[in-house]
């Protein structure tokens, strides 16, 4: 039998398919049932009322909350699921013992009869219960108890996150969780200031948190359908004590020094019932308070470029290339000196018997960073090789305003609505100057040439995104709808100036002109899911469909200032495109769940229609793809503390509109890309495997992952270097390219020194083929080794924390096997401070970094940074702290990054923050609404 199939699907017919979906699944809207768990409280001594005790229950599978409530005057609660099952209870109250129940559902009523409460005062007096689970496996979630791990008193988050096993906290505020770096910090589940990390860290209070959850987070449609889609973001939750959620807590910190550096922070942290409310600001020129606020759009680089990810959608970044102007991100990653001022508001409240919440927050950044950039790169060629220097100098400046709102209705508990929008802009500034030279091997002079670009951009943003789940009577039967739509513009003016001078044909060319430049695209997406369970409990069916379109408007218009004054229209560097993406997609999925496995596959089909306009030369393209995107998973559960996954997934990727007809550019007369309509998509296989223990009575925690990339007709990159010295571009497909990394850790505690010793390996290989003069190069690059790190917390005071990594990195190439790199470089950090009685605490850090000399004329290669602070505490509580710190006493800190790979070693040198002195007073406030206590910081050894 023959069988027709249309490439590209009609527009009406999917509006059918849409029509008729929605019409199948109507009749099941209304046909779902509650199941209730009751129960009542009393305290096992008869004297206190257990009224308002917190009581929730979450799904043993996930640990996901299904409800949550408080007992009522006389102890009485009653708690809503939606399905059968198994399930966890936990009962909270500040003047009792916490503790968790296990419960099965069967009927439409499940009670727990009578729950006895055991007197937290009581238990204390005879005797003390110690967390017999710091670390605990759930499913896919890692889960820390808080206090089984000591910080010291009024410590912040990232204090508490550096002591707990497999979680790395670098000099920069970047956290690392696993192996994989941590994009997303929730509390209690929730976001919280568009749950940024580093803003997560540096707020909330350690003593406050009571789990710290480490997971791959999910997709909204996932988290929504209970079904994965293969969608993975490294997660971090804080689940916070109820005694923190019912009171307020906050910081006051001012310093100053010299030479002229400052810094200071305001934070308040409200909690009311079911009310929270959050303001900072802070602004300092140390980046010790810093907090980056990440923005992707940017004018610069090689034009819109399309990315097609592995659930079939698209998305636009990039801009028209503007010279270098970029809207500021605020990230700061210590190059160049920083100058920041942030501030927020943040304010959620929960309401309604289903727990339907809505949350708001404000964000104002201004952010400037000035300093210099030396590169230093070596090219292997096939017959020869050439040096390339450069020095860069910047100073940029940005202010960003942003706001989200956030609304989940839960109409009952099988229907829920989410609304979410977004909007913001940014202003910003930027002056540069560039000047680079390219030289032989020898020293003889190829060419130079330099660069002043200013001006100014700016950039707005708004979005909304609408989901709808519909759970149905049937356990695990659910319908989610998604529509969402985005609006980005940007727009810029610049100044450019540039002389090039060509040695070897004796050649100038010189430019002086003004560029203006402006993109915007419109995305919508309207996407149905629809799960059924298949096997009850075990086996569940997901089909998806969806449609999204994009489009985009890039404008450039060059001008040549002439001599006389005036601008004349320069066609050359100018464009005027349109772009538009429409995709169709549908897919299949199985997830197949019988403990202690649980396996999960399936394929997502997508059909693309590219269009491309120049309206300057009115040259049409078009491209039409049908893109395939299989995943599948497996994971067995040992036991809650073991756990093994393997995971496959399977990505087409198309040309960027950059790589196919790429813009004309003169920013830089020494290297110059061109498009190739000639690219076809690639396609790339991708694999991950992990392993993670934990024995409790040892307390040793083991963590492994493998990763590995093999890509067909991989985007890579043809180099062609001319007699002068310039290099032209062009992306080009190519076979061989694959890349595999692994990364272990073993932890484990050293009783009778108390301190806590790690052990980890880490290792890299990469093979990238490329073309240099037209000869295949195929570059090997083989990076890891390994680290060791001890940390120590005593109730002496004493505190140390010692860290080695060692990292080997070997690059070869065959267009010249004459040349072979071999580097060395080692890491050391020594943190070491004691606190005396008195509330004085001496504290140094020390880090020391070495790296194999590459030549006699390598600097920079062996770098010794110590700090030194004294703190002293005072008051009753030691709230009030007066601090002395030095920082870079030697003066010795400079930054330097090296880079091995494909036939290029580069090395870069930057202007960083050095030596400086400052006096600091922090106040630290805590009030509980149940008790006046302040924290103390101290590990707690009730569970």
């Amino acid at each position: 039998m023959a069988f027709k199939y249309k490439f590209i699907p009609d527009l009406m017919h999917l509006k059918r398919c849409y029509l008729l979906l929605l019409l199948l699944l109507s009749g099941a809207f209304n046909s779902y049932t509650q199941y209730k768990i009751s129960g009542i409280l009393v305290d096992t001594a008869g004297m206190t009322n257990m009224a308002y005790t917190s009581v929730s229950v979450m799904s043993m599978e996930d640990s996901v909350l299904q409800d949550y409530t408080r007992a009522d005057e006389a102890g009485k609660f009653e708690l809503n699921v939606a399905r059968q099952g198994a399930y966890f209870i936990r009962y909270a109250h500040p003047m009792f013992t916490s503790f968790v129940a296990d419960i099965k559902v069967k009927e439409a009523y499940t009670s727990v009869d009578t729950v006895h409460m055991l007197s937290l005062q009581n238990l204390l007096e005879t005797f003390v219960v110690r967390d017999s689970r710091p670390i605990t496996i759930k499913g896919d979630t890692i889960e820390y108890t808080a206090d089984s791990f000591k910080v010291r008193a009024f410590a912040n988050v990232d204090e508490l996150l550096k002591r707990l096993p497999g979680i790395e906290v670098d000099k920069n505020g970047k956290i690392t969780a696993h192996g994989k770096e941590v994009q997303k910090m929730l509390v209690d589940g929730d976001e919280f200031f568009s749950d940024d990390p580093a803003v997560l860290a540096k707020m909330l209070r350690a003593s406050a948190v009571d789990k710290v959850q480490v997971f791959d987070n999910k997709s909204e449609t996932a988290k929504l359908t209970g079904v994965d889609d293969g969608e993975q973001i490294r997660t971090i939750n804080l689940t916070l004590k109820e005694s923190a959620k019912q009171g307020y807590f906050g910081k006051l910190e001012a310093g100053g020094g010299l030479p002229d550096f400052y810094q200071g922070q305001a934070m308040i942290n409200v909690y009311r019932k079911k009310q929270k409310f959050t303001a900072f600001a802070i602004g300092s020129n140390t980046n010790k308070v810093g907090l980056g606020w990440s923005e992707e759009d940017r004018f610069g680089g090689s034009g819109r470029s399309f990315t097609e990810n592995e659930n079939g959608y698209l998305t636009a970044s990039g801009g028209l290339d503007a010279g270098g102007i970029s809207s500021e991100d605020g990230n700061f990653s210590g190059q160049g000196l920083p100058r920041t001022v942030n501030g927020g508001l943040h304010y959620d409240n929960k309401f309604g018997k289903h727990g339907s919440s809505y949350a708001l927050d404000y964000r104002v950044n201004s952010n400037g960073t000035r300093g210099y950039q030396n590169t230093h790169t070596q090219y292997v060629m096939p017959d020869t090789q050439y040096v390339s220097d450069s020095r860069y100098e910047f100073d940029r400046q940005s202010l960003g305003n942003a706001i989200a709102a956030k609304t989940e209705l839960k109409l009952d508990s099988m229907r829920t609505f989410i609304i979410k929008l977004s909007g913001n802009m940014n202003d910003s500034r930027s002056n540069s100057f560039t000047a680079g030279s390219n030289s032989s091997i020898n020293g003889d002079l190829l060419n130079e040439s330099d660069s002043r670009t200013d001006g100014s951009g700016k950039s707005y943003r708004g979005g909304a995104d609408l989901t709808y789940s519909q759970k149905m009577k049937k356990t695990g039967r659910s319908l989610v709808i998604n529509l969402n739509g985005n609006y980005n513009q940007n727009i810029g003016e610049h100044n450019f100036q540039s002389n090039s001078k060509f040695y070897v044909t004796n050649t100038e060319l010189n430019y002086n002109q003004l560029k203006r430049d402006s993109s915007s695209n419109l995305t919508g997406a309207l996407t149905l899911t629809y799960s059924e369970p298949l096997i009850k409990d075990k086996l569940f069916l997901t089909a998806s469909l969806g449609s999204k379109y994009l489009g985009d408007r890039s404008r450039l218009s060059t001008f040549d200032k002439e001599p006389d004054g005036r601008e004349s229209f320069n066609d050359s560097f100018s464009t005027n495109m349109d772009y538009s993406v429409f995709t169709n997609n549908v897919g299949s999925f199985l997830r197949y769940t019988n403990k202690p496995w649980n396996l999960y596959g399936g394929l997502r089909v997508t059909t693309t229609q590219y269009r491309n306009v120049n309206n300057f030369t009115d040259d049409r393209f078009a491209r039409d793809y049908l893109n395939f995107f299989p995943t599948a998973s497996v994971s067995f559960n040992k036991s809650r503390n073991t756990r093994l996954s393997l995971w496959y997934n399977g990505s087409t990727q198309q040309p960027s509109a950059g790589q196919i007809q790429v813009v004309v550019r003169n920013n830089d007369p020494l290297n110059v890309r061109i498009g190739n309509p000639d690219l076809t998509q690639e396609f790339r296989h991708n694999f991950r495997g992990s392993y993670n223990s934990y024995k409790m009575i040892s307390e040793q925690s083991t963590y492994i992952s493998v990763n590995a990339g093999v890509v067909q007709n991989a985007f890579s990159e043809s180099r062609t270097i001319s007699e002068e010295g310039v290099n032209t571009f062009q992306t080009i497909n190519i076979d061989g390219n694959w890349n595999a990394s692994a990364w272990g850790h073993q932890s484990f505690k050293i009783r009778p020194l108390k301190t806590n010793l790690s052990l980890g390996l880490n290792g890299n290989y990469s093979v990238n083929n490329t073309l240099l003069n037209n000869i295949k190069n195929r570059s090997t690059n083989l990076s890891g080794g390994p680290n060791l790190s001890l940390n120590h917390y005593s109730d002496t005071g004493l505190v140390f924390n010692f860290s080695v990594s060692v990292n080997y990195n070997a690059n070869r190439n065959t267009v010249n096997t004459g040349v072979r790199t071999n580097l060395f470089s080692m890491q050391q950090r020594l943190d070491l401070s004691y606190e005396f009685g008195s509330g004085l605490t001496i504290g140094a850090e020390t880090h020391w970094q070495y790296r194999q000399k590459m030549d006699a004329n390598d600097q920079y290669n062996n770098v010794l940074i110590s700090n030194f602070y004294l703190q002293q505490s005072l008051l009753k509580d030691r709230s009030l702290q007066l601090r002395l710190e030095g920082n870079d006493l030697f003066n010795n800190n400079v930054g330097v990054r090296r880079n091995n790979f494909n036939n290029t070693i580069t090395d870069t040198d930057y202007s960083t923050i050095k030596r400086y002195f400052m006096f600091v007073i922090t106040w630290n406030f805590t009030r509980s609404k149940e008790s006046a206590t302040p924290d103390s910081g101290a590990a707690t050894d009730i569970n």
